[in-house]
C-alpha cells in the first residue's frame, strides 16, 4: 500500500455533491528531494485515475458540539471503465458513479450490509452531462468553484506540490489545500460564525488489487432500477429503505462531504 501521511492543522470543509466545505496535511510520496520544480514534475509517476483516498469529515456547531464521519473516495478510470465511488463506512452505504461515452454521469447507491443496490439513470440526475457533476465526485470539488477562489500560496514540488486557495463569499470563509498531481482535496474548510465544516485527507493508496476488488464486490450485489422501486414494495429491503428515506435523491438521512444530504442529483456550488 502506498501511503501518504499528512501533517494536520488548519481550517477546512468538503464536498461531494452540492457545496464544498472545510485541516492540513503533508503527503509522503514520489518527489525527488533535491530536484528542481520542473524536474520534480517530470518525475511524478503517480496514477491519479486509480487510487483510494480516506477522509475525515467534521462538522462543528460550537465548542461543545461536533459530528465526525468518514469518507473514502475510490477511483477506477481506465480505457475499460470510468467510475468513482464515495464510500461512507459508518452508514455502510456506497455511491458508485459512472460516466458513459456520451459524457453523462449516473449513480448506483449500494447498501453494503444488505448487498443490495438502487440504480439511477442519467435522466434522473440533474445536469448529468456536465463536467461539474463528474468533477464533484472525482475530486470532491469542481473546477468552476476552485477558479472562484484566490491562490494565496504554493508549497512542495512534483507529486508533493500543493496549492492553497481562499475565498470570502456570502458571509462564509472558504479555504482549500489542493494537490494538482493527484487532483485531490488535501484540506477544505468552510467557516461561518461559530459553524465549521472540515474535510481532511488522512491517507491514499494505489493498490490496484484492492481497487479492483472494491468495485467488483459491489457489482455482484443485487440491484433494482429506481424506476421499478414502486412496483416492488413487497420487497422487505426496498420497503425498509423507502421508510427510512434512503431511496429518494437527497433524502438518504446522512450528510455527504459538503454537509448536505447525500443524493444523486446535486453537485458542488
Amino acid at each position: 500500500m502506498n501511503i501518504r501521511n499528512i501533517p494536520t492543522s488548519f481550517f477546512s470543509a468538503a464536498c461531494g455533491t452540492s457545496t464544498l466545505l472545510i485541516g492540513a496535511i503533508a503527503l509522503l510520496f514520489c518527489a525527488a528531494a533535491n530536484a528542481t520544480p520542473t524536474a520534480a514534475k517530470q518525475s511524478c509517476s503517480m496514477n491519479q485515475q486509480r487510487l483510494s483516498a480516506e477522509y475525515t469529515l467534521t462538522r462543528k456547531w460550537d465548542i461543545r458540539s461536533a459530528q465526525t464521519k468518514n469518507l473514502t473516495l475510490w477511483r477506477n478510470v481506465s480505457a475499460h471503465a470510468s467510475e468513482v465511488a464515495l464510500q461512507y463506512p459508518q452508514e455502510a452505504i456506497t455511491e458508485v458513479w459512472s460516466r458513459g461515452n456520451d459524457g453523462r454521469s449516473r449513480p448506483v447507491r449500494y447498501f453494503d450490509d444488505y448487498q443490495r443496490g438502487i440504480e439511477y439513470f442519467p435522466d434522473e440526475v440533474k445536469g448529468s452531462a456536465s463536467d461539474q457533476v463528474w468533477q464533484s465526485k472525482y475530486q470532491l470539488i469542481d473546477d468552476a468553484f476552485r477558479k472562484q477562489m484566490t491562490l494565496v500560496s504554493e508549497a512542495g514540488e512534483g507529486c508533493l506540490r500543493t496549492e492553497t486557495y481562499e475565498l470570502k463569499k456570502q458571509g462564509k470563509l472558504y479555504r482549500l489545500v489542493w494537490q494538482p498531481a493527484s487532483q485531490l482535496v488535501v484540506l477544505y474548510q468552510e467557516k461561518a460564525m461559530s459553524q465549521l465544516f472540515t474535510i481532511e485527507l488522512q491517507q491514499t493508496s494505489e493498490d490496484s488489487e484492492q481497487i479492483d476488488q472494491f468495485f467488483a464486490s459491489r457489482q455482484a450485489y443485487q440491484t433494482t432500477d429506481y424506476a421499478d422501486v414502486g412496483d416492488n414494495e413487497s420487497d422487505p429491503f426496498l420497503l425498509k429503505m423507502m421508510k427510512l428515506g434512503f431511496v429518494q435523491h437527497g433524502s438518504s438521512g446522512f450528510y455527504n462531504a459538503d454537509g448536505s444530504k447525500l443524493g444523486g442529483g446535486s453537485h458542488i456550488h
